[in-house]
């Protein structure tokens, strides 16, 4: 039987995350109207993030799926922690390497850099420190 929500700190990482990305890429589409969809300058959000069309497209998909991988199951969500824990810190370190430069398509500043690498990494370990599937010994 698998773990409820709250006994399974994967799916509840999967859901707290989902949302939080959710709503960035939701309200990242209304300051966004203008600029193009890969503008390296983005519109800033609550003072704190910038945002083009292009990233709060990503935050949205990647927000839903992780909101849907932390209801379906714990599993699903280690899954989903660990591919997205890796390919969010990958984004970081992009961002890193690209910032103030016309590479910068996801028109990310240190903030969006901060929440990539730290997000990234919280999903990482938590996807492989809790949740391990059992491993049962049969003895011959």
């Amino acid at each position: 039987m698998s773990p409820s929500i709250i006994h399974s700190p994967n799916r509840v990482l999967a859901i707290v995350v989902g949302i939080v990305f959710l709503l960035i890429g939701l309200l990242g589409f209304f300051i966004t109207t203008t600029g193009g969809y890969f503008s390296t300058q983005g519109r800033i959000l609550i003072g704190l993030f910038a945002l083009n069309p292009f990233l709060a497209s990503i935050f949205v998909v990647l927000g839903g799926t992780m909101l849907l991988a932390g209801l379906i199951g714990p599993r699903t969500a280690r899954a989903f922690n660990t591919v997205f824990g890796v390919g969010l810190f990958a984004l970081g370190v992009f961002a890193l390497i690209a910032h103030h430069s016309a590479a910068n398509v996801f028109a990310m500043n240190d903030a969006d850099i901060v929440l990539a690498l730290i997000a990234g990494a919280v999903l990482f370990v938590v996807a492989v420190k809790t949740d391990a599937p059992e491993i049962r010994v049969i003895a011959a």
